[in-house]
């Protein structure tokens, strides 16, 4: 005869088993497919099942990758609240202290580049999107060392996969069955050759006559700047169809460059390898010093 404590025992297992073990997220067919074309497929599915609960039924590629960016242009402000908490707590680490004012410079370059490759149809979406990426990925690397950064970490990851798909969309097509994970060049794929403007200054080279704009001298007259950032920030903000073209003349240019987001289509012409030098002089074995910060020339 069963002991009642046996049937009790049994009886209490299997309630704690279907009712308070965690459960794993269903991820939909349409987003596993779509996570094809990640290096990871069971981690992109299992991550973003869980941050698009509200998917429709049935979604297109392009729905689901627009989630995808949404749901991390959503966090990104959150990312940007833990850095400031980041920066707050860590006054002694020089090295954390210098991430954290990096991420708080390139978080918000992050969302509006993310926001920017939301126009799925625009030939730029791909490298907006791996821009974004780029910038929440150095982020999570600096910020390792902090125990909040896990947050950034997953949205990096998170926008990665969005970007491995809309690359998968560019190369195959809306019909996802046919995406695979993402080919680079070193997988022998180069990518379909655009009709973009700096893509036919790659095959015809420098033209050999452009109009100049801003000059730079850093030594003697007749040139209106004598630093090459004060031409940068006295060129005009977005800039379409034509190249802005800043001339820099022979000499040792001794400072840090930075080009920001706004000022677009700019072109550096100096006299020659060796001739026009531009040097910051700074290393990431200097103290506060990140990869980031030591840029010579650095678009923002």
């Amino acid at each position: 005869m069963h002991h009642p404590l046996l049937y009790l025992f049994f009886f209490s297992f299997f309630f704690f088993f279907f009712f308070f073990l965690p459960s794993t997220s269903s991820s939909s067919p349409e987003l596993i497919q779509a996570c094809k074309s990640s290096r990871f497929p069971y981690s992109c599915s299992q991550r973003l099942s869980a941050t698009l609960p509200s998917l429709p039924p049935s979604p297109s590629a392009s729905t689901i990758i627009l989630s995808v960016f949404n749901s991390s242009l959503h966090d990104i402000p959150t990312a940007i609240s833990i850095t400031h908490s980041i920066l707050a707590n860590s006054p002694t680490s020089s090295n954390l202290t210098s991430a954290a004012h990096n991420c708080l410079e390139v978080l918000p370059y992050s969302f509006r580049r993310l926001s920017a490759a939301s126009n799925l149809s625009s030939a730029d979406a791909r490298y907006w999107a791996a821009a974004a990426q780029q910038y929440l990925s150095g982020c999570s690397s600096t910020l390792q060392a902090a125990n909040t950064s896990a947050f950034i970490a997953e949205l990096a990851n998170r926008t990665s996969d969005g970007l491995a798909m809309l690359a998968a969309l560019q190369r195959y097509g809306t019909n996802m069955t046919l995406w695979a994970p993402v080919q680079t060049e070193r997988d022998g794929y180069w990518g379909t050759p655009t009709s973009s403007k700096s893509n036919d200054w790659r095959r015809r080279g420098v033209p050999k006559e452009m109009a100049v704009n801003l000059t730079v001298c850093g030594e003697g007259d007749g040139c209106d700047h004598r630093t090459v950032q004060e031409a940068v920030d006295d060129a005009p903000e977005n800039v379409t169809g034509e190249w802005f073209v800043i001339r820099i003349g022979e000499g040792v240019y001794d400072e840090s460059v930075r080009v920001p987001f706004e000022k677009t289509n700019l072109v550096f012409w100096g006299d020659g390898m060796g001739r026009t030098v531009i040097t910051g002089n700074l290393s990431v074995g200097m103290p506060g010093i990140s990869t980031y910060s030591s840029a010579t020339v650095g678009k923002r």
